[in-house]
């Protein structure tokens, strides 16, 4: 008895030292480690290892009877421990303890037969802090909308949803709302909608016309860009973009890119899906803008002006366009081609940015300059 008790103190350290790493992170870290640690237990019910004590996941509205009396003394003051912390760490709750079950001390009892008892109203999770799925505009008219399959999947399989939760739900266009798992219909999670809010859109469309660079650069570029709020990204393949795409794999790349900023919306809480363009040169993006929104370049050159000084000079607008250069800038022949389509060269200070970092400079300052004036 003496080792059991030295064993699960051990483990109850860890599960208190796991807790107050996860909760310095961001809710987006809890969801990926708890996507992470799945299928603890096979279909009878029975407990699997758990590879490198990773937690496995449980409804976090619930938390499990345990009859072991110095479980559940311990368990007791570690809730009130958790209580004390941001509400969107009750997932945490939840891992532990079926990190301490995978490890045994579950009584042997399947989790699918132990009885549950829910949280009290005041425990649970907000609905700030759901996980959000993406749901088509044709799908909110129908009396019982149904998650796509790769939706369905990370609903049901990923965080073990079951019917009766509650998630989020939006339609990229600007409209957010909350439903209820009603059933399973062929692996697909159908739906009942509940309430509905329509987000305004944000008073100036940002389009970012970024050169293509290296490696996977570019989907963290995509990814930040969406949570600033640009409402279009456009992949340029420059003269010096180090990426070179072979014939039809454009097409494989933004349907891969359109579905990082969709993460990316669902992660931060963008209900504007931006349009992610198919990557093209230079000159045929140019060919296809249009004429009316002011444009952006951020340049090297010597003729390049301040950012501060074009912005304060630009009145009441509803679109624009940036450009950034790839590794190495855009070459003469470019820049001088963008300049001739009405973009203004701006400097980004006296220190050379990479191109990733010359992208959220640019947009974090538009973000500031433009979302925050009164209509």
């Amino acid at each position: 008895m003496r080792d059991v008790e030295k064993d699960f103190e051990t483990i109850s350290q860890d599960a208190q030292s796991h807790l107050r790493r996860v909760a310095a992170k961001q809710f987006a870290d809890i969801e990926r480690a708890n996507a992470e640690a799945l299928r603890t237990h096979d279909e009878e019910g029975k407990p699997l290892p758990a590879p490198n004590d990773e937690p496995s996941n449980l409804n976090c509205h619930q938390w499990v009877q345990v009859r072991t009396p110095l479980f559940k003394c311990w368990f007791e003051d570690w809730l009130t421990y958790w209580k004390s912390l941001p509400h969107n760490m009750a997932q945490t709750q939840a891992q532990a303890l079926a990190a301490l079950e995978a490890s045994g001390f579950g009584g042997g009892t399947s989790m699918k037969n132990r009885k549950l008892a829910k949280l009290s109203e005041s425990d649970t999770i907000p609905s700030s802090a759901m996980s959000r799925f993406f749901l088509p505009s044709r799908e909110w008219n129908n009396s019982q909308p149904v998650l796509s399959e790769s939706e369905s999947h990370h609903a049901l399989n990923v965080l073990r949803l079951v019917p009766g939760d509650k998630l989020t739900v939006f339609n990229g266009e600007g409209r957010e709302g909350m439903a209820r798992i009603a059933g399973v219909e062929g692996g697909r999670a159908a739906l009942t909608l509940g309430s509905r809010t329509d987000s305004p859109r944000l008073p100036v469309q940002i389009t970012l016309a970024q050169a293509v660079p290296k490696r996977k650069t570019i989907e963290m570029i995509i990814q930040k860009a969406v949570e600033l709020g640009v409402a279009r990204i456009a992949p340029l393949l420059s003269e010096r973009s180090v990426v070179r795409l072979e014939a039809g794999e454009a097409s494989r790349k933004r349907e891969k890119w359109q579905e990082v900023a969709l993460e990316a919306c669902k992660q931060c809480g963008q209900n504007f899906l931006p349009e992610v363009g198919e990557p093209m040169p230079v000159a045929s993006f140019l060919a296809g803008l249009p004429q009316s929104a002011p444009r952006l370049v951020g340049s090297l050159q010597p003729d390049a002006r301040p950012l501060k000084s074009v912005l304060t000079k630009i009145g009441d607008i509803r679109a624009i366009t940036v450009f950034v250069g790839p590794e190495g800038d855009f070459t003469p022949a470019e820049l001088g081609l963008i300049k001739s389509h009405g973009a203004q060269p701006v400097s980004l200070g006296p220190i050379v940015l990479r191109t990733e970092t010359a992208a959220l400079y640019m947009l974090s300052v538009l973000a500031y300059e433009f979302f925050n004036r009164c209509d």
